[in-house]
């Protein structure tokens, strides 16, 4: 059914929204988020063991809460020798300007022995050593400046003051309060199934529990759920994934290819020749053959009228898909597509879409092409996918994303980007004295390469699915490990990445970029 006349709509829009309406659903008012700083270094030790950990940080860096106990199966556990003192550094978060910091740091010891907890940052001694004697959760206000600085520094130090007593740490975190004025990018993810090992659970929108799950894991919920549709000659247009994305306050983010030929069957793991005897080709979509069943799809989009990121043939400049091959061939066909699918889509009303063009990033089996690239007047967005491949490709995230970054700015400096896929291997990737994996790669992505040395990348989508490719499962969700899953949800809690607020967004209309 209708919700709403788009017709009428169009003709009041402009009265009915304002600029206030307007700043009050992408500009949201100040509001406080909490992101749990855990250890992920040692600085110091001496006296400790790890007890079921490689690391003491490790022993210490549960993914909970101080309303859940932490587990007994690993644990730093103080022995009769040395100092019997150990210090660790703790995960940073990005911190826009202009934020006010509240902190509390947390640590857990399940049986009643002294102990002492010292912060610092630095040189500087936030808080002097404070002793506990009881078991259970312990905390204290730790004072802190706003600065990024600061909070890159934060380290605490526990001690057991007594030869005769033998602390055990189960537990440790420092609770930070950030109040800001708003968010500035989306982020959310596509995230499947599979990786939780439950044949009852299904992929996100559709399984609630699924997508849940994920959002436990990241302790914030996404404010874009990204998932794939046939091509319209292959299913009628589907509003089941997009309501339940709205409902659930997220922006829907649209994976579609050209698909199968009419009367084709196509299935994953085709050969080329296969792929090019049932697959559409761009020079099929450019003599019209699809034409009617693109329009009534955009005839029945413009009718649910609720915006959404629509993601056409992406990764375009590479060969690993057909209408890539096709774009190899002839760029100019790729561009005719997509102007001739566009322009399908205003005809019939569908102005809700927002068009994302999103090629691989720059590689040698994906080179940058700007011949490739429809037009401003065809694109909303633009995009790059890249990944972390790990081993010997084992890339920081501007070593991925600098240079298609800076080509995107200077190809069409006025569109928002978006980042459409990524995540990385795991490690470790050593790197002189220093162990480089996947969560000192999620850390510096989220924390500092992506706020600080990428301000016009507006929307990123982490790809948490453990895809086979070439035999061999990819190791992309956050969930590889413990560290991973710590560090990214460290990360993605800076109010820097907007939570679910979007399900309301204007019908009608383009998805705009945060402020």
């Amino acid at each position: 059914m209708r919700i709403l006349d788009p017709k009428l709509y169009r003709g009041v829009l402009a009265i009915v929204l304002g600029v206030g309406a307007w700043l009050a659903i992408y500009a949201p008012p100040a509001r406080a988020s909490t992101a749990l700083l855990r250890p992920d270094n040692v600085k110091t030790a001496g006296g400790v063991s790890a007890v079921g950990a490689a690391t003491l940080w490790d022993a210490i860096n549960d993914d909970i809460t101080e309303s859940e106990a932490p587990t007994s199966s690993n644990y730093a556990e103080f022995i009769n020798s040395g100092p019997r003192a150990f210090e660790v550094g703790l995960s940073s978060v990005f911190i826009p300007a202009g934020t006010a910091l509240t902190g509390s740091a947390w640590f857990y010891t399940p049986t009643a022995t002294r102990i002492t907890l010292r912060v610092a940052a630095g040189p500087k001694v936030l808080v002097e050593p404070v002793e506990f004697k009881s078991s259970g959760w312990h905390s204290v206000s730790v004072p802190l400046n706003g600065t990024q600085a600061q909070i890159d520094e934060l380290a605490f130090r526990l001690t057991a003051p007594s030869a005769t007593e033998l602390p055990i740490v189960r537990a440790a975190f420092l609770r930070l309060a950030i109040s800001d004025s708003s968010p500035r990018i989306y982020w959310g993810a596509w995230i499947d199934s599979g990786i939780y090992k439950n044949p009852l659970l299904g992929n996100a929108p559709w399984d609630s529990a699924t997508w849940g799950l994920f959002e436990a894991h990241t302790r914030r919920d996404t404010s874009i759920v990204h998932f794939g549709q046939p091509a319209p000659w292959e299913q009628q247009f589907q509003a089941g994934p997009l309501q339940l994305t709205r409902e659930g306050g997220s922006i829907p983010l649209m994976d579609m290819g050209p698909g199968c030929r009419i009367g084709k069957s196509c299935k994953s793991g085709e050969s080329p020749g296969e792929e090019e005897s049932n697959r559409a080709s761009l020079a099929e979509i450019n003599a019209g053959i699809y034409d009617s069943y693109f329009k009534e799809w955009a005839e029945d989009v413009a009718e649910y009228g609720y915006p959404f990121f629509f993601r056409w043939a992406w990764e375009m400049n590479g060969t690993w898909f057909k209408w890539g091959r096709d774009a190899a061939g002839n760029p100019a066909a790729y561009v005719q597509a997509w102007r001739r699918l566009h322009s399908i889509a205003v005809g019939a009303g569908a102005s809700n879409i927002t068009w994302v063009w999103c090629p691989n990033v720059d590689s040698s089996n994906s080179p940058f092409n700007s011949s490739l690239y429809p037009g401003d007047a065809y694109v909303d967005w633009t995009c790059m996918d890249g990944y972390n491949e790990g081993g010997t490709g084992w890339r920081s995230f501007s070593e991925i994303f600098g240079a298609t970054y800076t080509a995107l700015v200077s190809m069409a400096p006025s569109k928002p980007i978006m980042i459409g896929e990524t995540a990385s291997a795991e490690g470790p990737h050593f790197v002189g004295p220093k162990e480089f994996g996947k969560q000192t790669w999620i850390t510096e992505a989220l924390a500092y390469e992506l706020p600080v040395l990428y301000p016009k990348i507006k929307a990123i989508n982490w790809f948490n699915w453990n895809i086979v490719e070439g035999g061999t499962e990819r190791t992309w969700p956050i969930e590889t490990s413990d560290g991973a899953q710590v560090a990214f949800a460290a990360g993605i809690n800076s109010p820097y990445y907007a939570e679910d607020s979007y399900g309301a967004l204007p019908p009608l209309t383009k998805i705009q970029p945060l402020p």
